[in-house]
């Protein structure tokens, strides 16, 4: 498998079981994995956790309830 993948994969399975879902849990651990691996593998640890941040925000957005519009104001009359 690809790198990539091993990383992505690995991303999933931390912020499912630990519950990561705010930035600090997951700049946590990203700094952890780029740590833990070396340079050559940054660029692929950086994709997938662009990648599984875009997920997570828009698994976020799809569970957001609707804003709520303002209803309109009557026309002012003089």
């Amino acid at each position: 498998a690809e790198p990539y993948e091993d990383f992505r994969e690995s991303m999933v399975q931390m912020v499912v079981e630990m519950g990561l879902c705010d930035w600090d849990g997951l700049r946590g651990m990203l700094r952890r994995l780029l740590s833990l691996n070396a340079p050559r593998h940054h660029a692929a640890i950086l994709t997938a956790f662009a990648e599984v941040c875009t997920q997570i925000a828009g698994a976020a957005a799809a569970a957001a309830p609707p804003p709520t519009q303002p209803s309109p104001s009557p026309p002012a009359w003089r």
